[in-house]
């Protein structure tokens, strides 16, 4: 490319002579070009040269699109479709590509994380059939998501919408409210809805509303203005069902006596062998042990890629793996629900 560079400065150079009507040449006085400058426009030309050929193979698998797409702006636009479908709580707009601002998704973080429910799911990370992946940036502090919609068209990885929505907007706890996942009126180790949460200032249990059925039925019942029927306490059960791990987890990472009081002893531990690095050492620890080995965890904020695995809000199992971005980091903690309470139960520290 510099060999180009230089043949074609030569090339002007020579064809910028011109002929005297006498048959004479003179050549016309160029100014003399720094070298700073010389370098500047060989450096632009491999550039525009490196921009207008895509990486090779960036769209087989979806984790080698998604670092290219974080760190490359002009790929961003390239594969960004306009205007962008952008729906932030209860409005939609369109995003249109002058407006657009890079978006490096989780690059800052140095991190990121995956949800399982069953280990098998964990194979869908490299599976190169994939059409449609979803990254996920979920908000422990203000309990909301940011949802990136990415789908493959003719071979090519393309973002397609963002959602950004409140997790807890079901149960009537707004991003107005300035709740936290933390400060719920439902117990991270129930799911059973505490009746403070449900607004029954029209209603009392004994009294002939006409919107109130009977005393029995305040509890999951009550239909008033704002509960209209009995749907809406049922969605705030799924939801509270749906939202529970994060509760748990949101807990399980800033109280270390929470922390402990839910982890099982022993705990499962999984790690590289010290003796031999290419051997995989399987043991347990006490769970007075776990401060020694303990890692540190996501506290604001997760990222969950979603290849097509089952997240089932029944589910009592979790799986929460944590990588690195480009360093090899990576550590898997595995969780049940057992008589209503969350517990980690093993620890997998096998990354670099």
């Amino acid at each position: 490319m510099k060999h180009l560079a230089l043949f074609t400065l030569l090339l002007v150079a020579i064809v910028a002579c011109k002929e005297r009507p006498s048959g004479e040449t003179q050549p016309v006085v160029v100014a003399p070009v720094e070298e700073d400058t010389l370098i500047a426009i060989i450096d632009t030309l491999e550039l525009l040269n490196i921009a207008s050929e895509p990486p090779q193979a960036v769209d087989e698998l979806f984790d080698d699109f998604i670092y290219s797409y974080m760190e490359d702006s002009l790929l961003q636009r390239r594969r960004t479709k306009f205007p962008l479908p952008y729906y932030d709580y209860h409005s939609s707009t369109r995003i249109d590509e002058q407006d657009w601002k890079h978006d490096q998704l989780f690059a800052s973080l140095g991190y990121y994380t995956l949800l399982f429910d069953r280990e098998d799911d964990m194979d869908l990370v490299g599976d190169t059939s994939l059409v449609s992946v979803q990254v996920e940036s979920i908000s422990l502090r203000d309990h909301s998501m940011r949802k990136y919609y990415f789908e493959r068209i003719d071979g090519l990885w393309v973002l397609e919408a963002i959602n950004h929505r409140d997790l807890l907007a079901h149960e009537g706890r707004g991003p107005n409210n300035g709740q936290h996942l933390l400060s719920t009126t439902v117990s991270a180790e129930s799911t059973t809805i505490d009746t403070s949460a449900i607004d029954t200032s029209n209603t009392h249990s004994r009294t002939t509303n006409s919107r109130t059925t009977n005393s029995r039925t305040t509890n999951s019942r009550i239909t008033n203005s704002r509960t209209p029927n009995s749907r809406t306490a049922n969605s705030r059960a799924t939801n509270t069902r749906a939202n529970d791990f994060l509760r748990f987890y949101a807990r399980f990472v800033t109280d270390s006596l929470y922390q402990l009081r839910h982890i099982a002893n022993p705990l499962e531990f999984i790690t590289i062998d010290p003796d031999d690095s290419f051997s995989i050492l399987e043991t347990t620890l006490d769970r007075n042990q776990w401060y020694a080995f303990q890692p540190t965890l996501p506290m604001d904020t997760l990222i969950n890629i979603n290849y097509g695995q089952q997240n089932d809000e029944h589910s009592s199992h979790k799986i929460l793996k944590v990588n690195g971005v480009g360093n090899g980091y990576s550590n898997i903690f595995y969780f049940r629900r057992e008589r209503g309470r969350w517990l980690m139960y093993r620890y997998d520290d096998t990354g670099m």
